[in-house]
């Protein structure tokens, strides 16, 4: 089976567009029965980014301090950085946020992966990735209705 694909291109800080890409990520993890790995760019700073307006304060720390977080119909979503992905399964989806192009390549390349949903902060790192793999891409008006 291949590895579904999706981009939600974001300029900086975009809830809506995190918003999208949570909901996208619960579907492909329901409909694959898998977990989900939620990629950040650094782990202490998590906190202090637009994921506190879609997460409360406590499922945060939960995520912060590596517990897993009941996500969709019984899976699990966990949270990692580029630099403890390695310590993490990355055979369900990954969920990959304020990703810059080094982020995206490091989550495709993850083995066994069943989809793989990205959330850019600049639209332009997304784009290398979006001309080889051509991920579903959802709509400004998508975003920004």
């Amino acid at each position: 089976m291949s590895k579904t694909r999706i981009l939600i291109p974001a300029y900086g800080i975009n809830v809506k567009a995190l918003e999208i890409g949570l909901a996208e990520t619960k579907h492909i993890c329901d409909a694959q029965k898998c977990n989900a790995l939620l990629l950040v760019p650094a782990l202490k700073e998590a906190s202090s980014t637009a994921l506190n307006q879609i997460f409360n304060a406590a499922q945060l720390k939960m995520l912060e301090k590596g517990s897993p977080l009941q996500f969709g119909s019984g899976q699990t979503l966990t949270m990692c950085s580029p630099l403890t992905m390695k310590n993490h399964r990355t055979d369900g989806v990954i969920f990959a946020v304020f990703a810059s192009e080094k982020i995206i390549d490091k989550a495709e390349c993850a083995p066994a992966t069943k989809g793989l949903v990205v959330v850019t902060w600049n639209n332009e790192d997304a784009k290398k990735w979006e001309a080889s793999t051509s991920p579903k891409v959802v709509s400004a008006a998508e975003i920004d209705g």
